[in-house]
């Protein structure tokens, strides 16, 4: 069986590319995409994820809020979350809310494939 994955950013081109990159995998499919932490509520809802990719910046609803909204409809919900930042503004945000991992960018495809198979065995892994 598939692992479903979720994908959330708000630059629709880097929607494309994982969605393109990854729906070549023989062992996931991506079930949808949300453009905002809002959104991605409400879609996750929906789909029923096995694991969510998630951007922690975006504009209005950042990934944060999403995580944690999504952590209130599934406490266990595995989410991985993408940022380039290295603030520790950032960092203490998402050690707060504990994704089930973190890429921090640049990242190669492989990477994010390798980590949804880790999270779909292990609960937290952190990669730089």
């Amino acid at each position: 069986m598939k692992i479903k994955v979720m994908l959330v950013d708000d630059d629709e081109d880097i929607l494309n590319v994982f969605w393109e990159n990854l729906a070549n995998s023989n062992e996931i499919s991506v079930v949808g995409t949300a453009r905002d932490g809002k959104d991605a509520i409400k879609l996750y809802n929906m789909v029923d994820p096995d694991v969510v990719i998630m951007d922690l910046r975006m504009p209005e609803y950042d990934g944060i809020y999403g995580m944690a909204n999504i952590r209130k409809i599934n406490p266990n919900a595995k989410i991985i979350m993408i940022t380039g930042a290295t603030t520790n503004e950032a960092s203490a945000k998402l050690a707060a809310h504990q994704p089930s991992a973190i890429i921090y960018k640049p990242y190669e495809i492989s990477q994010m494939v390798g980590m949804i198979q880790k999270v779909m065995n292990v609960q937290t892994t952190i990669t730089n």
